[in-house]
């Protein structure tokens, strides 16, 4: 078996790529996340402040055909002000 030859990242200057996910249980919120260099973060509002993303938790049950979302938990870093945030979504 041959090995893969796969891209060998560029050592220039970084580039900072974007993502935006919609969660789907809250469909206001939007998470994006951002590449720069060889790091990746993800932010989103939490408490109505743009956070960066440290822990998320998902509550499901197990229903008859498919899981049902109970609530998320997310907690993160305010980039203004550095504290700590954390807020639970619901359905």
């Amino acid at each position: 078996m041959q090995p893969i030859d796969r891209p060998r990242p560029s050592r220039r200057a970084a580039v900072t790529l974007a993502a935006s996910f919609a969660l789907g249980l809250a469909c206001d919120r939007r998470l994006t996340v951002r590449r720069s260099g060889t790091q990746y973060q993800a932010e989103l509002s939490i408490a109505d402040e743009q956070a960066i993303l440290n822990k998320i938790f998902v509550q499901a049950t197990d229903d008859d055909v498919m899981p049902r979302v109970v609530h998320i938990d997310v907690q993160g870093t305010a980039i203004a002000s550095g504290k700590a945030l954390r807020e639970r979504l619901s359905p």
